[in-house]
């Protein structure tokens, strides 16, 4: 059992400057880590202090919640008002600086407009003293991204959906990459920049609006591209008749190199910035790019954290690469934030035994998961990489393009077609509708993701969505209060289940989210006022849905938070799981989790169900052993044909 403690402190001054405990707790460790060594450095060998690539978070002023930032992206209005804050924000801070440092120690590299936020160069000094600010929140070190390289239209029915006249028509995807040969044919064939393909861009590593490579070897963004929107030249993309915008981020001193050393964040908030101005506009983003090293929980404390979220309260979609390291206990950072749909990667047919250098696969089928894709718990979804035939930088193509960075523009296509279907779609359903795919399994963790089905999405976001050619047997945001059915059962004394707004919940990890799914209102484990805190403590809370008639084969979809502080203390007692059955048959599982540490985020599940009487269930079990916080919840339930 927990208490929790009240301590009142007196201040009799505050100090001008902040303590320089307080500075440090504001840059993010590694890089303070490395602030610290190389000013040591300086001290005894007389060296230089380095210049540091940074993204510096400023205080939120206009909107203070998810909610008042995705009203002001609502409007043009509110828009506008959002951005005049945040450079307002900006001048001050920039202003002080311009006092506190000289050239050589801090420079500018972009101001972002849609995000509270800017990225510069700065040395150690120049980085303590914006530590110091009250409008700073935090300094990130930029990390160097690495491109995910390492076209299966029958197995995902995209030839089906094509066939049917769905091909992505409507739709902008921002593509962020190394760059573009724009003149392909995949993408028109034409030299004229913009074209009627790709429709601009800018390079933010070079900081200008020519995001076109410098070099055939910088071939990795045609590549993508070509997966997700190519129609020409013998390339089909995912979504041929979408359009897409380049977002380059590979300076010309490294062409062609792995690395990528462009400021992402301000690549993302230049594509929210102008999302409407498009024509289409730009609904979806798509990043084949990550870090070598994995996380095992989804993370928030990363340089592209400010720019993910205002993508998200912007109603875009992102997806990220899941990784190529062959992890299968952790996903590659930037998508492994809770604001990105992350993407792992299967074979699409039998191509013989294959080797990657890091792992090898003996033998290889449709629907496989590569060896190399790295996967975890929250790994969102699966889709086509090995062996993609798409365009080639100089002309001509690549006919086996890999990694999850192939899996990812082709999933950014299929969402297109999403779009395409239902327009007005929310972000949430969206992401529902590319998850109602097949279920596979992986090999390695037991961890089942869906892999993206384009007739399954498509079916999805015309029945979820409300818009033509489909039906639901059951659609319930909760808002309402409606909560006919729902039950609470077993052996739970304490964390029950109750409809209101959950307010955020820390101990260790994020154990509840700040507020529902959508809207203000969800289903989710009660205060325990026994233990001060709101979450199952002992035995096994169950939530359950009487019976929904459903008429014919459809998709189950919902959103779900599981959060969960202690990790492995306690096996075969702790454990998290949304079920369903049909005509009281055995229960299948959508959603698991054992005993393992969790942070809580909303997340989109689905799956196809048929024809029958379906009933529902989540568990939230703390089961015998040491007292966990373990907490979870339910939003938006529906089953659409």
């Amino acid at each position: 059992m927990r208490s929790i403690c009240l301590f009142l402190t007196l201040i009799l001054l505050v100090p001008v400057v902040a303590a320089a405990d307080s500075i440090d707790a504001k840059i993010a460790p590694e890089l303070l880590v490395q602030l610290e060594r190389d000013t040591a450095k300086a001290v005894t060998e007389g060296a230089e202090t380095p210049m540091y690539r940074v993204v510096v978070d400023l205080r939120q002023r206009a909107v203070k919640s998810h909610a008042e930032m995705a009203d002001a992206f609502a409007t043009p209005e509110g828009h506008a008002r959002l951005m005049a804050d945040i450079a307002n924000l900006q001048d001050s801070v920039l202003g002080a600086m311009a006092t506190e440092s000289n050239d050589n120690a801090f420079q500018v590299w972009n101001r972002y407009q849609s995000t509270y936020g800017f990225s510069a160069y700065a040395d150690a000094e120049a980085i303590r003293a914006l530590a110091g600010m009250a409008d700073v929140t935090f300094v990130h070190e930029l990390p160097i991204y690495y491109k995910m390289d390492a076209q299966a239209h029958a197995i995902t029915n995209a030839d089906n959906a094509h066939a049917g006249g769905t091909t992505g028509a409507g739709v902008t995807i921002a593509v962020i990459d190394d760059g573009i040969d724009h003149d392909h044919p995949a993408f028109g064939g034409s030299s004229a920049w913009p074209n009627s393909k790709i429709l601009g861009g800018r390079d933010f590593a070079d900081n200008d609006n020519n995001p076109r490579i410098d070099c055939t070897a910088q071939s990795h963004g045609t590549a993508v591209t070509g997966v997700a929107v190519g129609d020409g030249g013998g390339i089909v993309g995912s979504a041929p008749d979408a359009k897409a915008v380049f977002l380059k981020i590979q300076s010309a001193s490294i062409c062609g190199q792995p690395g990528l050393d462009g400021d992402i964040p301000g690549a993302i908030d230049w594509a929210v910035t102008n999302r409407n101005s498009f024509s289409p506009a730009i609904k979806i983003i798509s990043m084949s790019l990550g870090t070598g090293s994995t996380f095992t929980n989804p993370c928030s404390s990363i340089a592209e954290n400010s720019a993910l979220v205002a993508a998200r309260n912007a109603g875009m979609v992102t997806l990220i690469a899941s990784g190529n390291s062959a992890a299968s206990n952790g996903i590659s950072s930037p998508a492994c934030h809770p604001d990105a749909v992350s993407v792992g990667a299967t074979y699409d047919a039998n191509i013989g035994s294959a080797n990657f250098g890091n792992c090898s696969d003996s033998s290889t089928f449709a629907d496989k998961i590569t060896c190399y894709s790295n996967s975890d718990t929250f790994l969102d979804i699966l889709a086509p990489s090995h062996c993609a035939r798409t365009a080639q930088a100089g002309g001509g193509t690549n006919t086996c393009f890999g990694g999850t960075s192939s899996a990812t523009p082709y999933a950014a296509g299929i969402a297109a077609l999403i779009y395409e279907t239902n327009p007005s779609i929310s972000r949430n359903a969206a992401i529902s509708a590319l998850e109602s795919g097949t279920n596979i399994t992986d090999s390695r963790n037991g961890v089942t993701k869906p892999r993206v089905d384009a007739l399954d999405a498509i079916a999805a976001a015309g029945g979820g969505g409300g818009g033509p050619g489909g039906s639901c047997a059951y659609d319930n945001n909760f808002e309402s209060g409606d909560v006919a059915g729902w039950a609470n059962a077993g052996s739970c004394s304490t964390g029950a289940y109750t409809i209101n707004n959950p307010t955020q919940q820390v101990s260790t990890v994020v154990t509840q989210p700040n507020g529902s799914a959508s809207g203000v209102r969800s289903i989710f484990t009660a205060t325990n006022s026994s233990a001060g805190n709101a979450d199952v403590d002992g035995g096994n809370c169950i939530l359950t849905k009487t019976a929904i008639s459903v008429s014919s084969p459809s998709t189950l979809s919902f959103n779900y938070f599981h959060g969960q502080r202690d990790n492995g203390d306690d096996p075969g007692g702790d454990f998290f799981n949304v079920q369903y059955r049909v005509n009281g048959g055995a229960w299948q599982t959508v959603v698991s989790r054992g005993d393992q540490r969790t942070t809580a985020s909303w997340t989109a599940a689905s799956t196809s169900v048929p024809a029958g009487n379906i009933e529902l269930r989540m568990q939230c079990s703390d089961g015998s052993g040491p007292g966990d916080i373990i907490e979870c919840g339910i939003d938006d339930v529906k089953i659409c044909n």
